[in-house]
Formats: C-alpha cells, structure tokens, sequence
C-alpha cells in the first residue's frame, strides 16, 4: 500500500514477459532523502528485472553434477553387489 502522493516511482514495460505487462519500482524512503538521478534508478531497475528474470536462470545441475552423481550411484551399486557376492560365497 502506498502511502502520500508524492513517491518517486520507476514504471519499466516488459517486453518478453508471458505473465507480465509493466513492472514498477517504488523508491525507499532513505533513497528519496539520497535522490538518485534517472539513470541510476533505470539501471537499478533493470538490474532486478534481469536478476528476477525466469529466462536467464541458471540450470540448478550441470552435466558435470549429473556425471558424478551417476558414477556414484554406479560406485555403490558395484559395491552392494560385491558385498552380496562376498556375503553368499562365505
């Protein structure tokens, strides 16, 4: 909820976005005592925009994460088997 009349706001179209038409960035009282000039808060804004962006995420594993995983896996299903041979031959 906004309260006064008077908040410096950034309002930034997006142009990508499925979900979203316009996005708006309502400055902090301690930024508006700062007064940051127009660039500044444009590139603020575009800054989380980007962060917050669904298309540039990062994969949460790589190839190499999947890789090691697998191997370990394969690891110690290798040594159950192992364990299960030892085990029945004693």
């Amino acid at each position: 909820m906004m309260k006064g009349c008077q908040r410096r706001m950034v309002m930034m179209p997006t142009r990508t976005s499925a979900l979203f038409e316009t996005a708006y960035f309502v400055l902090k009282e301690e930024a508006e005592a700062r007064r940051p000039s127009e660039s500044e808060m444009l590139c603020e804004a575009m800054r989380i925009l980007e962060e917050n962006s669904l298309t540039k995420r990062e994969p949460r594993f790589t190839r190499r994460h999947l890789l090691f995983a697998f191997l370990y896996g394969l690891f110690l299903g290798a040594l159950a088997v192992a364990l299960a041979v030892l085990l029945r031959a004693s």
